[in-house]
């Protein structure tokens, strides 16, 4: 396993995660896209 790909991930999760929160926080995320994920 790649630590490059190990740090990439670690570094991209809390903003993906920031990001789906917010758009769910604005309502920008529907019921569809929340069972997507």
């Amino acid at each position: 396993m790649s630590l490059m790909i190990f740090f990439s991930i670690i570094q991209t999760f809390p903003a993906a995660v920031v990001r789906t929160w917010e758009s769910f926080r604005l309502g920008e995320i529907g019921a569809f896209s929340l069972a997507a994920l």
